[in-house]
């Protein structure tokens, strides 16, 4: 196995969704405030296995993609510790962002 170098941009799964679409090829599952509770902390614990294993330099890392699912679906506290904890891994932040929503999710307790 090689280890990257240079990572510029980043992509995290976020599988929950408020309903599964019939048209829905993706790995998701139906939103579950604890599982998606769960999922975060195990994420958190999987990057920093990856960084241990490879190495990682996040140095150049300029955008960071959040999809899935629907990340939007998360509670706002979910949101709020999941880009704390993205800042405290990222050493150049802020970076661009890109996240999938839908429209009903967003509101100003997103800001």
């Amino acid at each position: 196995m090689v280890a990257p170098t240079g990572v510029q941009a980043v992509y995290l799964h976020l599988p929950f969704c408020r309903q599964i679409c019939p048209f829905c090829s993706f790995s998701v599952r139906k939103k579950n405030t604890r599982q998606e509770a769960s999922y975060l902390a195990a994420l958190a614990q999987e990057f920093a296995l990856w960084e241990q294993l490879w190495n990682l330099d996040l140095t150049q890392v300029q955008s960071l993609y959040l999809g899935g699912g629907t990340p939007s679906a998360l509670e706002p506290e979910q949101q709020r510790q999941l880009f704390a904890w993205l800042q405290q891994i990222l050493p150049h932040w802020p970076v661009e962002v890109s996240l999938e929503c839908n429209p009903e999710d967003v509101t100003p307790a997103m800001a």
